[in-house]
């Protein structure tokens, strides 16, 4: 998100990309991120995947052994 000026980052609808609102929302995040981190002389690493959750893992409270 760091553009070719230095200290200039571009997000959202300024990059090419799908042009939806979640999308934009999305690279925001993403370039708040990088900006904070830069501000602060730090580089930002993006937290690990979390395991995906699988059919067997599902636990929903609306689903009981209770008779239909």
């Amino acid at each position: 998100m760091l553009t070719g000026r230095p200290g200039i980052f571009a997000s959202g609808d300024m990059v090419p990309s799908e042009r939806t609102v979640t999308v934009a929302v999305g690279h925001g995040k993403k370039a708040a991120r990088h900006i904070d981190a830069r501000l602060t002389d730090k580089t930002y690493a993006a937290p690990e995947n979390h395991e995906l959750a699988t059919f067997g893992k599902r636990n929903f409270w609306y689903h009981s052994e209770a008779p239909h």
